[in-house]
């Protein structure tokens, strides 16, 4: 919740969509911090829903694999979306393009992880495949790049001017 918490604190949005599994409680230890000590006992959704529950209505939790709830959201009304969730290309491209349609005309659509390889895992990521077949289109132009120590950068796309 803390990268939540930056934006909600950054943007002051009329309404935040949070969509996650929020289930992170069934892995034992995340970055080095144990569960139980990372949730203060609570499963991870208790967890991040009594942290901004101060938001009210403002706050829009929806549990499930984003390509499960995105759909869910409305279409053409959302001025940014963050994505990062599972990185196999498939996935990503079933993110991307919900993601086209919930989006506003001028809104921004982020991604996380824009990297070919992570070493750490041995595993190939699909997002820079993804988001360059967007832009590649000629109906995305990038916006913004976010570098990383690690490389594991973000990069910001909106609908190309035409």
């Amino acid at each position: 919740g803390d990268f939540s918490d930056f934006l909600i604190r950054e943007i002051d949005p009329s309404h935040f969509y949070a969509l996650d599994r929020f289930d992170m409680e069934t892995t034992p230890v995340h970055w080095g911090v144990p569960q139980e000590v990372m949730f203060k006992g609570k499963t991870h959704h208790d967890f991040y829903r009594d942290r901004f529950a101060s938001l009210g209505d403002r706050m829009i939790i929806m549990r499930g694999l984003s390509t499960d709830t995105a759909p869910n959201l409305p279409d053409s009304a959302l001025d940014l979306i963050y994505i990062d969730a599972n990185h196999e290309y498939e996935m990503v491209s079933r993110d991307a393009a919900i993601s086209t349609q919930k989006i506003k005309p001028d809104g921004v659509l982020v991604f996380n992880d824009y990297i070919l390889y992570d070493s750490s895992m041995g595993v190939e990521y699909g997002v820079v495949q993804a988001v360059n077949e967007l832009v590649d289109s000629g109906a995305w132009r990038v916006v913004g790049f976010a570098l990383d120590r690690s490389m594991f950068c973000d990069i910001a796309i909106r609908r190309a001017q035409r």
